[in-house]
């Protein structure tokens, strides 16, 4: 996945099931890389963005051991951050966990702050706050018909996200 860091340089961030590799380039001809990062954890999803003037990479990560969560970089992978009790949670009463995190997308320009995530199982996800902790859409996860939803490639989980480019607002949004 790339995307523009600045008016100047380039980022690539490469996800695999043994970690995150992060590239930066001026002109997209030579590039300098970094990793790995999350070294022998899986990076399912990247986001990268960019509105008001920062670049912030977001990366799901699956860990056999510590479980999936979402962390963030300002700094270009330099150094990485993730709320202690975890960014994407589902709340008790719902009886599950995550247990990838399939999709993470920043919304239109006009919604700075505003991030989604999809994952898994079946589940869509709301940031206000550029990633740093998410909110179930109940609407999703409580309709009635969630349980014959059929599984996708990778399992029972929300792949892709589609932001309005605009970011047209509704109840939920």
């Amino acid at each position: 996945m790339g995307d523009m860091a600045s008016a100047e340089s380039f980022v690539l961030a490469i996800g695999t099931k043994k970690g995150l590799w992060l590239a930066t380039s001026q002109d997209r001809s030579t590039w300098s890389f970094t990793g790995p990062h999350f070294l022998m954890s899986e990076i399912p999803s990247i986001g990268i963005d960019t509105r008001n003037g920062r670049t912030r990479i977001m990366v799901g990560v699956r860990n056999e051991h510590w479980g999936p969560t979402v962390a963030h970089s300002d700094d270009l992978g330099a150094t990485w951050s993730e709320p202690e009790q975890g960014a994407i949670r589902f709340p008790e009463d719902t009886g599950a966990a995550v247990e990838r995190v399939w999709q993470i997308y920043p919304d239109a320009k006009s919604r700075p702050g505003v991030v989604w995530a999809g994952a898994e199982p079946i589940s869509v996800w709301k940031s206000t706050d550029g990633g740093e902790h998410f909110e179930l859409n109940r609407g999703l996860w409580d309709h009635p018909h969630r349980s014959e939803w059929g599984a996708g490639y990778g399992g029972a989980a929300a792949h892709s996200i589609v932001v309005h480019p605009v970011g047209r607002p509704s109840t939920w949004l």
